[in-house]
């Protein structure tokens, strides 16, 4: 299976350590982190992944970020609070009243907007992806 036929960033991490010629193990003493950690990563339990993570193996891998990544975690490695605050302007929305529409306070939304905390993947389905708006 090429990287290009898959759509999950645990999917594209094996391919890419297996195309190494590389261990669960050994990814895991490159990154600094444990082996089961590593192994989550490939697992598909996660919904995403640190940056800092996705930037290391990158550059283990000899390629661009970008390849590893699936749409959530791209919008999450690209600055969700940028796309957040610009989705909400295109709904003419204050913080409060975005935050009303799907069921969030102005505070969750502020934090978003500020990258504070990642917003979940099903949310941002729903925001992103589903056609509203």
């Amino acid at each position: 299976m090429l990287p290009q036929d898959t759509e999950t960033v645990s999917d594209k991490l094996r391919y890419y350590r297996i195309r190494r010629g590389l261990f669960q193990k050994e990814m895991a003493e490159l990154l600094k982190i444990d082996r089961s950690t590593y192994a989550r990563y490939e697992s598909g339990t996660l919904t995403s992944y640190p940056i800092n993570a996705i930037q290391k193996c990158a550059e283990i891998f000899g390629i661009e970020p970008d390849k590893l990544l699936d749409e959530y975690n791209r919008f999450i490695f690209e600055g969700q609070g940028e796309q957040v605050k610009r989705k909400r302007l295109e709904f003419g929305l204050t913080q409060g009243g975005f935050g009303k529409l799907f069921g969030v306070s102005k505070n969750t939304v502020r934090r978003w907007e500020n990258d504070s905390i990642k917003m979940s993947r099903k949310l941002w389905e729903k925001i992103f992806k589903s056609g509203i708006g």
